[in-house]
């Protein structure tokens, strides 16, 4: 079930070409890669769009989908909750990115057409996120229940 959808010129294209994860602080604003944990550079260029995004628990938030360039977002995951970040291709397939525990700092670059998907993996809590995006600034955003499956279960709450 879809809650709230739109479509905003003031955030930035995102297509999964890579994510990379940090688990500091944005205090230390040190991001490393996903998968070598190699440290990486913080974009220097300013961001065309910031949000403190609030995912309601046991719902899933959508970023872009159909857009035609790519975008980056650095997300800071504020709350008490983990978030799973999972990435969909234009050709509708959906793979598992990070979990995204309170605290951690990622920085994730999708390519044109993809949509990034922003789990709230607990069944009582809101997640609290800071967003920054750059790059093509024409994406969609909605809400909609956790349809996908939950590989590694609810947050106990």
């Amino acid at each position: 079930m879809v809650r709230t959808a739109f479509r905003s010129s003031a955030i930035a294209a995102l297509g999964f070409a890579s994510l990379f994860v940090g688990c500091q602080s944005l205090g230390d604003q040190q991001l490393v890669d996903a998968s070598t944990r190699a440290p990486v550079a913080k974009p220097l260029a300013p961001p065309e769009f910031k949000s403190g995004l609030r995912i309601p628990s046991d719902e899933t938030f959508h970023l872009g989908g159909g857009q035609r360039g790519a975008f980056s977002a650095e997300i800071l995951n504020l709350g008490s909750t983990d978030v799973r970040l999972s990435a969909r291709a234009e050709d509708g397939s959906v793979s598992e990115v990070t979990l995204i525990e309170p605290g951690d700092y990622i920085l994730a670059r999708l390519n044109p057409g993809d949509q990034a998907l922003l789990r709230n993996m607990s069944r009582g809590r809101q997640a609290r996120l800071d967003v920054w995006v750059r790059g093509d600034s024409n994406l969609g955003m909605f809400y909609t229940d956790n349809e996908l499956p939950n590989p590694g279960g609810y947050d106990n709450d």
